[in-house]
């Protein structure tokens, strides 16, 4: 006799990760809690890739990664580098294989962030350290060298290259201060070629159309003027800037136009050139912002990946936690953010080969984030990724209704044979358990292709529903799975508790009914 009830369905999780509010009051399109998700386009959430070491070997020793990336000599010469326990070092293959030593008579020290940029070709820099090289590297195969520029811009902390000039910002000599160098010419630096901001400067970054200064208090923005001899206007935007000058990634929103996201004491907000407005209001209150350590937080950084739409902000999630050991992700295409990535503590973030590579901590590793698997390799052991989530507990259809709870149908995505763990929750029920177990296996290509029906990996993937029993009597149910195989991944397109309604209490907020 077939099952009769009414289904209450939670996904597709197109609302994303809400730590705001309580799970009651989410809407079932949300994720209340969770670890190491990620949100596809259609909605199903999806554990996260594994990572691997990009390096064969530790480089120096256990020595932390200060700074990585890939730089662009020329449209067919591009090369990786890193800066580790006070030497610079070009990969040489590209792949991780052969990392050669290019710190020349260059003086580095060790354990200092570094800002970077591409002066047509040139990569420039400084850590901000006094007395440490300003950096250029011209060409791919050779040494690292100092830019010829005099003793003012050696604690330069931020740079930048925008309409083709080089740009310095916050100086010991004058920590309000932006200088510019002369137009096409990265190596010489007029001595009034400066803007003075009146604060103190936390960070640069450009736009298609201006430089962005940030302060903690206020914005700035350089917009040309087409006048040589005043080639640049400031225009002050009463908006508060970045507290880690390293968090600020530049983006393009479909629909919305070119923005900064950034990381300010109370959250990550976004910039679009004439306001700025908290982006990270789901993020706010004791579940998760209220949890990270305020005193660490300028130390946050953050990167744009471009192929999934998404910018990753390292946090220091704990209150005494120093390391960046959370990895936030902001979906833009679909305006959420994930739940928190854990198990992962790193120092920064490139780009490099359109795959997000991080430096490590104290190990001498540059890890790729969408390795193969699914755990973590520090480059001697794999630690198998915890993933899971929790919906919200959402009564049908926004009603509180004394429910009789018959079953749960899982929309699982066939990915290969996986184990999942599966809880349901109700306050006046006991608990329910079960492991789901999706056998399926989906081949790039099945075996009998037919053209307009048949799939292809990386298209939408075949859904499997599979039913765990339910037995309880609540108005709310919250449902929970969690990766039951170390080493396994899962994706759940939605979750569809049925239920009979056997009597209806009141609403939330209403009177008797």
């Amino acid at each position: 006799m077939p099952r009769i009830g009414q289904p209450h369905v939670y996904g597709p999780w197109v609302g994303g990760y809400n730590a705001s509010k309580p799970s009651d009051d989410l809407d079932p399109r949300e994720i209340y809690d969770g670890e190491n998700m990620r949100v596809l386009p259609d909605g199903s959430a999806k554990q996260r890739s594994g990572t691997t070491p990009f390096n064969t070997s530790a480089l120096a020793g256990t020595a932390t990664i200060d700074a990585l990336g890939q730089h662009k000599f020329t449209a067919a010469d591009e090369k990786v580098w890193a800066i580790t326990n006070a030497k610079f070092y070009e990969d040489t293959v590209g792949d991780g294989t052969g990392f050669t030593d290019r710190t020349g008579v260059t003086t580095i020290t060790a354990g200092n962030k570094w800002s970077m940029a591409n002066a047509n070709g040139t990569l420039i820099g400084h850590n901000g350290v006094t007395n440490d090289t300003i950096l250029k590297w011209p060409a791919s195969g050779g040494n690292v060298a100092a830019l010829d520029v005099d003793s003012r811009f050696t604690t330069a902390k931020y740079w930048e290259f925008w309409d083709n000039r080089a740009w310095a910002g916050n100086l010991s000599s004058g920590t309000d201060r932006v200088w510019r160098s002369n137009l096409a010419d990265i190596e010489t630096w007029a001595n009034t070629s400066f803007f003075q901001v009146g604060n103190i400067v936390t960070g640069l970054q450009k736009m298609s159309n201006y430089l962005v200064i940030h302060a903690e208090d206020i914005l700035h923005l350089l917009v040309p003027t087409g006048n040589a001899v005043t080639p640049y206007r400031k225009v002050p935007k009463q908006h508060g800037g970045t507290i880690a000058p390293f968090s600020i990634s530049t983006i393009t929103i479909p629909g919305t136009g070119e923005v900064q996201l950034y990381v300010r004491n109370d959250g990550i907000y976004s910039f679009n050139g004439e306001t700025a407005g908290k982006l990270s209001e789901r993020l706010d209150g004791e579940r998760y912002w209220e949890d990270l350590n305020a005193s660490a937080l300028p130390d946050a950084f953050s990167k744009h990946y471009p192929a999934r739409n998404e910018v990753w902000f390292f946090l220091p999630y704990g209150t005494s936690q120093t390391t960046m050991n959370n990895i936030m992700v902001y979906n833009y295409r679909l305006g959420i953010f994930y739940p928190p990535w854990t198990g992962v503590s790193r120092n920064n973030i490139a780009i490099i080969n359109d795959i997000p590579y991080c430096g490590g901590i104290s190990n001498g590793y540059i890890f790729n984030h969408e390795g193969t698997g699914f755990s973590d390799n520090d480059g001697a052991t794999n630690q198998a990724i915890d993933g899971w989530f929790q919906t919200s507990s959402a009564t049908p259809d926004g009603e509180v209704e004394q429910c009789r709870w018959l079953y749960n149908r899982t929309s699982l995505d066939i990915l290969g044979g996986y184990d999942i763990e599966f809880t349901a929750t109700m306050p006046s029920s006991p608990e329910v358990t079960d492991v789901i177990n999706q056998a399926g296996t989906f081949s790039a290509i099945e075996t009998s292709f037919t053209i307009g029906s048949s799939k292809i990996a990386g298209e939408d993937t075949i859904v499997s529903n599979v039913d765990s029993g339910l037995l309880g009597y609540d108005p709310h149910i919250q449902l929970k799975f969690r990766n039951g195989t170390a080493g396994q991944t899962f994706s759940i397109r939605k979750t569809t508790p049925v239920y009979r309604p056997i009597g209806q209490t009141r609403k939330r907020g209403a009177g008797v009914i």
